[in-house]
């Protein structure tokens, strides 16, 4: 799959995301520039901006994408996630 087919995940999600956090209590968001996974327990610990997207604490990129039930990356194991994150963080910040 490649970035193209993907990006709508990351645009417009923080409110959904935030929903599903109240209703497990936990989510995991990989950023795609900082290639990393963060687990969130609250919800006022999520930045989003006005566009409706997170914006990661660390690199303050609004490219994140939640892992939730539904989600491709929910479906994948580790490494083959990392690979994908990889390819999408390659294709926004190195191409």
């Amino acid at each position: 799959m490649s970035f193209i087919n993907y990006e709508p995940k990351f645009k417009n999600n923080a409110a959904t995301t935030k929903v599903y956090l109240d209703k497990y209590r936990s989510v995991d968001i990989i950023c795609i520039k900082c290639k990393c996974t963060y687990r969130y327990f609250s919800t006022a610990d999520i930045d989003v901006t006005k566009e409706n997207r997170i914006c990661c604490q660390i690199c303050k990129q609004d490219v994140m994408v939640p892992i939730t039930a539904g989600s491709i990356l929910s479906d994948m194991e580790g490494d083959e996630r990392k690979e994908l994150i990889s390819k999408w963080h390659y294709n926004m910040f190195q191409s």
